[in-house]
């Protein structure tokens, strides 16, 4: 610049010439007590000082807060257009330079416009200079210029069924009520709460969709019908003939929750409300009534006695729990015995012969039935306690639970598990340092098995055995010998977390060493603890452990490590893994897997729980870790699937489930929905996308990526209660005994039976017999297993002239050698060739009892859609129902059958 414009310049002192603290603006004056309060609280004593000789404040915290806004003493600010300055401090304790977040004071309120988080930090007072007064007097003048132009080429273009976020109502409202600016979601309370309808029935039209008027108690609001429009809308963005369009469907024609602010209830709370107070609603795999009544080959063919045998097929996708029916028949000298002490057994299926069943110990006379059909029972392993919840009607069990007696209750429940026999073993942890005792439970007795051993992490039934996975390697334990022996087979001295056998037999142990077939050599994964196993059902295997998650596909004999670093397509998330283990890992110590039948990946992490997953995004998939350290922080111990394909979750803070879609918590004997778990609410205004995410371990925290600025430290508090630990999970099945009249289709009880009459008669071997667990009928295996029917051995067995020879309870007597039972001859059948068949034949004794089986299995193309009620007393209308009913028909695929039921019962 040259002398002579310098010279002009300051002969001009009429032209204003902005100076450097025009930009920064002037400081004011401010102590601790110049702030009121923050977010509405004011805070504790000693949280704010005053270092820098009243021009800032100092914050501490015990804890990052999200501050939102600051009310300030009325008459200690004055003048207008002041603002309040937000610093981050440095290292050294000195607040940066520039600030982090700049508010306008409002009638003595400073409200934030963009999030800051933070423990300790700084506040300054400060009034703009001339040059920001007029910089903002500009701005303030296009920002009117833009909402004129926006609302005036609107009106000559066409209408927008979001014009709330144009509208100059709209926006005049906001700026006098100081709401957080609204975003495009369809999820936006602000948008669904705008009272704006002319644009409605032009698009309701395009997409033939009348408003519901009847019946007039349910006559569809303004709100819930342009929820319900815009629902359509993207359902039929994303494709029809999906589960996830079948879901969308029938969220679609149920009422939604409309957004009208509850009393005290912030726009933060409003918004997770809406999102959870939507009726829920599960997809199950449907699994329609099969009824089979039970016949014989030769007369009388509908009657059945000891030692006679029939299969059964379980065409669905898992084992099914039965109803049996035994119906009493009169007797009939030297050829129809009276129905006295039946068993119904499973004795065989593929290569196993689990040869257990359940006896009445009494008679159904001519005439009567005995109904025996399932009580669902689910376990939970806490701390100190282990509970039990039954249900009639849903396998799942999910509550109220009751503590249970007989069993210790102030030891840590780790393990359970049952065995073919019925019962179940409870693995108990006590003691510093921590040794473990097991337990055997019958339906009525605990009994304590083992009562001092090594630490206990895990239960596997492997044949006649138990083995177990301690702190001094795997143990087995012989079930069946009576005394319970435990013996050392491997790993000893090495603590192994996890037994798992894969979709091929083979038998893995994953220890503190790393990961492999159990009694093989060592494999690629070595030199580092692994505490989960688990497979697809093509073979592929995962293991979890200290350094994050590997992936090993025994066909192509190629192991893989996580890596999910960068968040980026471009970048591989499955690095190959050839013995040398990582040094960085981008997730937590992983404690449990569960491939999920979705084709998610479920992680239970030490910091919670996490899902790798592929979400699509145009006609591709992306994939990408989701975390949920907004619901759960602490260790996850299981991670498994009931029998309606709810995912469930133990946790420090309690059980989670994921239905499909929602996440639920159970909070004070109730289950509370969540909201999605591909959405994210925190203290937003609505829902957004969770997005990727990476763990941090020199930070210990979860980073969610930020398309922006990349990934971030999530410091956000958490939404869930803090419910006590669990540890452990498993379901088993109980019996409901009845007596009544069957007529071969309706049955109607009289009275019910004494479950002391029931037990469970278990035999090892085809020598011997021994009760066994908890009463209930065997679960139909997939495919095809044979059964029989049996009667109760007395208690003096008289011995036969010839031998060998079965008893009427099928144990073989005298024990020349162990073999298998035969097969039942029957004098009346025609003898195939050759003639000797009779000789590897036992005849069975005479007729005693008609038998009908019923059973419910998940089958393919074919789904139940359950809805719950709000509360346990609520009716549905009929309408809703048929609305579901006909939306479903518009997406269902061909050849694909949906059922429709409110919670058990079918519609």
């Amino acid at each position: 610049m040259s002398p002579v414009f310098d010279n002009l310049r300051n002969n001009l002192p009429s032209l204003y010439r902005p100076e450097d603290d025009d930009t920064s603006g002037e400081a004011l004056p401010i102590n601790a007590a110049t702030i009121l309060d923050i977010n509405g609280v004011a805070p504790a004593s000693g949280i704010l000082t005053a270092p820098e000789r009243g021009f800032a404040v100092l914050a501490t915290f015990p804890a990052p807060i999200n501050v939102q806004r600051v009310r300030l003493r009325p008459g200690n600010v004055g003048g207008s257009n002041l603002f309040l300055e937000f610093y981050r401090l440095s290292a050294s304790g000195r607040p940066f330079s520039r600030p982090t977040v700049v508010a306008s004071i409002k009638e003595n309120v400073a409200v934030l416009p963009s999030p800051f988080i933070a423990r300790v930090f700084s506040m300054r007072l400060k009034r703009p200079g001339l040059l920001g007064m007029f910089l903002k007097s500009v701005a303030n003048l296009i920002d009117d210029g833009d909402i004129d132009a926006t609302t005036v080429l609107q009106s000559h273009w066409f209408d927008y069924a979001d014009s709330a976020l144009y509208h100059p109502y709209a926006a005049r409202f906001r700026q006098l009520s100081e709401p957080p600016i609204p975003t495009p979601h369809p999820r936006d309370p602000s948008l669904l709460t705008f009272p704006h309808i002319h644009d409605l029935a032009w698009l309701a039209s395009l997409l033939a969709l009348p408003p519901w008027q009847n019946p007039p108690e349910l006559r569809e609001m303004v709100e819930a019908y342009r929820t319900r429009i815009a629902r359509t809308v993207a359902l039929y963005q994303n494709g029809l003939g999906t589960l996830e369009a079948l879901r969308d469907m029938i969220e679609t024609q149920l009422p939604p929750a409309l957004p009208m602010v509850g009393e005290a209830e912030t726009p933060e709370e409003r918004s997770i409300r809406l999102e959870t107070e939507d009726r829920a609603f599960f997809l199950e795999p449907f699994a329609p009534l099969v009824r089979q009544a039970i016949t014989m080959p030769g007369a009388p063919v509908d009657r059945v006695g000891a030692l006679m045998r029939w299969t059964l097929t379980n065409d669905g996708l898992s084992p099914a729990a039965p109803t049996v029916y035994i119906e009493g028949v009169e007797p009939v000298a030297d050829k129809i015995d009276a129905t006295v002490n039946p068993i119904i057994e499973l004795y065989r299926y593929g290569s196993l012969f689990p040869r257990v069943g359940l006896a009445y110990n009494g008679t159904i006379n001519a005439g009567e039935t005995l109904r025996l059909r399932p009580l669902y029972n689910a376990w939970l392993g806490t701390d100190l306690r282990l509970l039990r919840a039954d249900s009639e009607s849903n396998p799942t069990a999910p509550g109220s639970w009751a503590t249970l007696e007989g069993i210790p209750a102030d030891r840590n429940v780790v393990a359970i598990t049952q065995t073919r026999d019925l019962a179940l073993w409870v693995a108990l942890t006590l003691g510093d340092p921590l040794h473990a005792e097991l337990w055997r439970f019958d339906g009525t007795t605990w009994t304590e098995a083992v009562p001092d051993m090594e630490e206990v992490f895990c239960l596997l039934e492997d044949g006649d055995s138990l083995l177990i996975g301690t702190t001094d390697g795997v143990k087995r334990l012989d079930l069946y010998t009576g005394a319970f022996p435990l013996e050392n087979v491997g790993e000893q001295g090495n603590p192994v977390y996890a037994i798992h056998r894969a979709a091929d037999g083979v038998l893995w142990v994953g220890a503190e060493d790393g990961a492999r077939p159990f009694g093989e050599s060592p494999t690629p994964l070595q030199g580092t603890p692994i505490y989960a196993i688990a497979h697809e059902p093509d073979g592929t295997l995962y293991f979890g452990g200290e350094l994050g998650m590997f992936l090993f596909q025994p066909g192509l004999e190629a192991w893989y490590v996580y890596r999910g670093e960068g968040g980026s397509e471009t970048e591989r998330d499955w690095q190959p893994f050839t013995g040398t283990l990582p040094t960085d890992v981008f997730l937590p110590p992983v404690r449990c897997i569960f491939p999920a039948p979705d084709a998610s990946l479920w992680l239970g992490t030490d910091r919670g729980f996490a899902r790798y997953v592929a979400h699509a995004s145009g006609l591709t998939y992306t994939t990408l870790l989701e975390a949920f350290p907004d619901l759960a922080d602490g260790r996850v111990f299981f991670i498994t699937a009931d029998d309606r394909g709810l995912i469930w979750f133990g946790t420090t803070r309690g059980v989670f489930r994921y239905d499909g879609r929602d996440l639920w918590h159970y909070e004070s004997e109730v289950w509370r929905k969540l909201g999605r778990a591909d959405s994210l609410y925190g203290d937003r205004m609505s829902a957004e996308d969770r997005g990727a995410w990476r763990f941090q371990r020199a930070t210990n925290l979860w980073q969610r990526l930020n398309p922006r600025s990349g990934f971030q430290n999530f410091n956000e508090p958490l939404r869930t209660t803090n419910e006590s630990a669990a540890r452990a999970v498993a379901w088993t099945n109980g019996i409901i005994g009845e007596i009544g009249t069957w007529d071969g289709d309706t049955f109607t009880p009289t009275a019910p039976i004494d479950p002391a009459l029931l037990r469970v008669r278990f035999k090892p071997t085809e020598l011997t017999i021994q009760d066994g667990g908890i009463p209930g009928i065997p679960r139909l295996p997939v495919g095809v297993s044979t059964w029989r029917y049996l009667s109760l051995e007395p208690e003096i067995v008289e011995p036969p002239r010839t031998l060998p020879a079965w008893t009427i309870e099928g144990r073989l007597i005298p024990p020349p050698e162990d073999r298998l039972a035969p097969p039942p001859g029957r004098f009346d059948q025609p003898v195939p060739a050759p003639p000797s068949i009779y000789d590897d034949s036992v005849y069975a004794f005479n007729p005693s009892a008609r038998v009908w089986f019923d059973w419910n299995a998940p089958r393919p193309l074919a789904i139940l859609a359950r809805l719950k009620r709000r509360t346990p007393d609520e009716t549905i209308d009929p309408a809703i129902l048929d609305r579901v009913r006909q939306g479903v028909e518009q997406v269902r695929p061909a050849g694909v059958r949906v059922v429709l039921a409110v919670e058990d019962e079918l519609i």
